[in-house]
């Protein structure tokens, strides 16, 4: 295992800045998933991390010790690609043997006189080491196949075994499932979380898919245009986003905004109606967040629209209000016992829990509540 720190990274292609003081400390044995749009940096910092680029400035450290000018070779670390980058002409067990027998060779180079020594034991011992680890992974009866003769499920497994025999200080994972159908992705998203518990090594996991990143990490690292924005648990940074890009980024359906404003004693409201809250600091114009389950049907509810799209999920119903002078549907998120009467073209409001709402101010920061007050009832009339 290995703990990993990133200080002040940054990297420019030409006159494109791709990062920007990334500064990182990953813990020993821990799950870390960097998870943004495409093109806000994360592929680069992870091959940073590995040594397939340098940074122009800052350093990686590895167990204490920098690396930044290192080769990859030797820093042990083990990557794992979108494209599998398995070798077509070898079988499963001679592609998960390579890095094994590169380390034989190198140490050959390295004690010439000592070669066929290191190569006598070596070739005594990898057989066994692929069979374990295949035997882990469940491919063992894959062992005398090629890649073509594999679906993309077995290819992937076949390449997190390649990393796996070399028993790297920490595994760095690029978009790994991107190439798979839906549902072998979820079942590959149980699996990788399962060998990370069972292996108990540091994981860097790189995906612009944020289930990915919510139903895996132990922590996830929100980046955009070069930055982090946010660190911290899934759970957390879904909850408690510091800042309007992270709550958008995050969450499935998004998060729904509607314009607000406190007022001069502080209390806020919603498409003019209060929210039973009072939040200190300066009055303005804000950004209410909802998010989708947070809404519940209510004859007496602030929140009120038409139904104008119906997705019946089965386990849970989405439905979609238009309110006047909104853009975008407001999505509300139902069980189906919830949604019972709730038919398309009817108008209906929506309450919301006050303590689940989240305020962004006119800078796109959070309004922490912190302080926050009960409004008396005389104020809200």
């Amino acid at each position: 295992m290995a703990g990993i720190e990133l200080r002040q990274i940054s990297k420019e292609f030409g006159n494109t800045q791709v990062l920007r003081e990334i500064e990182i400390d990953i813990r020993r044995g821990e799950f870390l998933t960097l998870v943004g749009p495409s093109g806000c940096g994360k592929s680069t910092l992870l091959r940073i991390l590995a040594g397939l680029e340098q940074p122009d400035r800052g350093s990686v450290h590895i167990d204490g010790r920098e690396v930044t000018g290192v080769a990859p070779a030797e820093r042990n670390l083990a990557m794992v690609f979108q494209s599998y980058a398995l070798y077509p002409h070898l079988s499963v067990a001679q592609n998960m043997m390579t890095p094994l027998v590169l380390r034989d060779l190198s140490a050959r180079e390295r004690w010439p006189l000592l070669g066929p020594l290191i190569s006598r034991a070596k070739r005594r011992d990898i057989a066994g080491q692929v069979r374990e680890v295949a035997e882990t992974l469940q491919i063992d009866h894959l062992l005398p196949r090629k890649p073509g003769q594999l679906s993309g499920g077995q290819r992937q497994r076949v390449a997190l075994g390649r990393a796996m025999v070399r028993q790297p200080l920490a595994f760095l994972m690029d978009e790994p499932l991107s190439n798979l159908d839906a549902a072998l992705r979820v079942h590959m998203r149980a699996e990788l979380s399962q060998l990370h518990r069972r292996l108990g090594t540091t994981f860097v996991y790189v995906t612009h898919d944020q289930t990915e990143a919510l139903t895996m990490s132990d922590r996830m690292a929100v980046m955009m245009e070069g930055k982090i924005l946010q660190i911290g648990p899934p759970d957390d940074i879904y909850r408690d986003p510091d800042t309007l890009e992270v709550a958008r980024f995050v969450g499935s359906p998004r998060i729904n905004l509607l314009p607000g404003e406190i007022a001069s004693g502080g209390a806020v409201t919603v498409l003019d109606h209060a929210l039973g809250f009072a939040l200190p600091g300066p009055a303005g114009p804000v950004q209410i967040g909802l998010r989708p389950e947070h809404l519940r049907p209510d004859p007496g509810g602030s929140i009120e629209g038409c139904i104008v799209h119906l997705e019946n999920l089965g386990a849970e119903v989405h439905l979609h209000l238009a309110i006047e002078g909104q853009e975008e549907p407001v999505i509300v998120r139902l069980a189906p016992e919830q949604a019972q009467g709730l038919m398309l073209g009817t108008r209906h409001a929506f309450s919301v829990d006050p303590g689940r709402v989240l305020i962004f101010g006119a800078d796109g920061m959070r309004l922490r509540r912190g302080a926050a007050q009960p409004v008396p009832a005389r104020e809200l009339a």
